[in-house]
């Protein structure tokens, strides 16, 4: 299988490396410090058996130009399109992202050395790999976002959860900053409450063994979604009330998801469905889309229209532009 994550792909791409689980995505859209808003993006499992798991962390986040075939056509649209989108750059919104993507397992299967980490300790290392360094490269009080898909929106959720009690603790004045920082979060088709059997066993019981019966395992996991799912709730009640982090502030937070069967080779069928999707948001939307094109707009002209990237860009301007306006109201 093909890879674009090579030296060579990373450097063309504009792409930099900073940690084993950070990436900075603006290397050549973004001068150093001339940000005033940061999006991390947090990518999911590989679900596709016949795909390579070792860049999903990038693979999720580029585009193709559809007349090119080459690997060597693939493009980073997050750096990309943030920093050609004329919206962005309007004299009264003025939006400079510096784009990050976190990097980690994205192996489904458990095998000696891939997929075994605990959702627990891998949003605990994730915090100090990922938010650690984005904070100590973010020097001022600045926009941060968090854009998940898939399964990156339940890392982001325990990530949360672990901020929040290193913020308590006061331990961390960079994840204490991170909080109070935080103005939205941004999730792609991500399984918020649970998973059909079928779309269970098309996914992850594909030509593996198990000791456990299906449902047993499909209830585990579901039971997992919803207590993550409710832990990210309550945890962001929390934080919005703490005096010390957002003091009322609000977290705005934002679903979209796919109406358009994905193709796994040996299953096709919708895999998040708006019955999954419930994380306190503030709207849930659809995108004509499967599950892995949901966060892929198309190149040139025509990402900037459509939904892929769109909402995204809306809820983006949408949380700045009221920050700002609560900045001027307190001076």
């Amino acid at each position: 299988m093909i890879r674009i994550d090579n030296p060579a792909d990373l450097e063309r791409m504009g792409v930099e490396k900073l940690t084993d689980n950070l990436y900075d995505l603006s290397l050549n859209t973004c001068e150093e410090e001339n940000e005033n808003t940061v999006v991390i993006f947090f990518h999911g499992l590989e679900l596709d058996d016949r795909a390579n798991a070792e860049d999903t962390w990038l693979r999720t986040w580029t585009y193709r130009d559809e007349s090119n075939s080459s690997p060597m056509s693939a493009e980073c649209w997050p750096a990309q399109m943030f920093s050609a989108d004329g919206v962005l750059k309007k004299k009264n919104v003025n939006v400079i992202i510096r784009a990050y993507a976190a990097k980690y397992d994205a192996n489904k299967y458990k095998s000696h050395d891939k997929g075994r980490l605990d959702i627990y300790l891998f949003a605990e290392n994730l915090l100090q790999t990922v938010i650690g360094p984005v904070m100590r490269r973010t020097e001022s009080q600045i926009p941060i976002f968090l854009v998940g898909h898939s399964y990156g929106g339940i890392v982001i959720q325990e990530l949360i959860a672990h901020a929040f009690k290193n913020a308590r603790r006061d331990s961390d004045p960079h994840i204490k900053r991170f909080l109070q920082c935080l103005g939205g979060i941004f999730f792609y088709a991500v399984p918020h409450r649970s998973l059909k059997q079928e779309t269970y066993d098309g996914i992850f019981l594909h030509g593996q063994q198990t000791l456990a019966e299906p449902g047993q395992m499909l209830t585990q996991f579901n039971n997992e979604l919803i207590r993550s799912s409710e832990s990210f709730k309550t945890n962001i009640k929390s934080i919005v009330r703490d005096p010390k982090l957002r003091n009322g502030e609000e977290i705005r937070i934002k679903s979209v998801f796919e109406i358009n069967d994905t193709d796994l080779g040996h299953w096709k069928g919708v895999i998040v469905e708006q019955a999954a999707v419930d994380a306190g948001q503030d709207a849930q939307l659809v995108i004509e889309a499967d599950h892995f094109g949901i966060c892929k707009p198309s190149s040139g002209r025509a990402g900037f229209t459509e939904n892929k990237y769109f909402y995204l860009r809306e809820f983006i301007v949408d949380v700045v532009k009221a920050e700002r306006s609560r900045n001027r109201s307190n001076k």
